[in-house]
């Protein structure tokens, strides 16, 4: 699956990272649509948590490394999405058919609206940061 051009924002460990986390949630939800094999629902979810966990880690030291100004902003983005999934794993220790397909749609929308409106202008920043750099190479 590739990425579509319109969520890329240019740095290949980012969009590689983004299209391996759309892929997860693809799969997540169709885990939680088939509400039968709920054991590949909970171990998608805790892949996911550690996935989201080590993407939102390495974009944050980029945005150190390179004095983001919208780092607090950025990183507050991402902790609100974890908490959204800490809670969701909390609250569903126990697969609801209602509840885990609405849920799994709900944190896919959150990821292209971030990307779009967030990494979009990240991916720009360092690129700018780092074309000077390529440069001298």
């Amino acid at each position: 699956m590739d990425l579509d051009i319109q969520y890329q924002t240019g740095l290949l460990w980012q969009d590689y990272q983004h299209k391996e986390w759309i892929s997860l949630l693809g799969q997540l939800k169709e885990a939680a649509n088939d509400g039968q094999n709920q054991q590949l629902f909970y171990e998608a979810i805790s892949f996911l948590a550690m996935y989201v966990n080590h993407h939102f880690s390495v974009e944050e030291a980029y945005m150190k490394q390179y004095r983001y100004p919208e780092e607090r902003f950025h990183r507050e983005e991402h902790r609100i999405y974890i908490l959204r999934l800490k809670d969701f794993r909390e609250k569903h220790r126990e697969y609801a058919t209602d509840v885990c397909p609405k849920i799994v749609e709900n944190m896919t929308d959150w990821v292209y609206s971030h990307i779009m409106e967030n990494d979009k202008k990240l991916g720009e920043f360092i690129l700018t940061k780092e074309q000077p750099r390529l440069k001298q190479s």
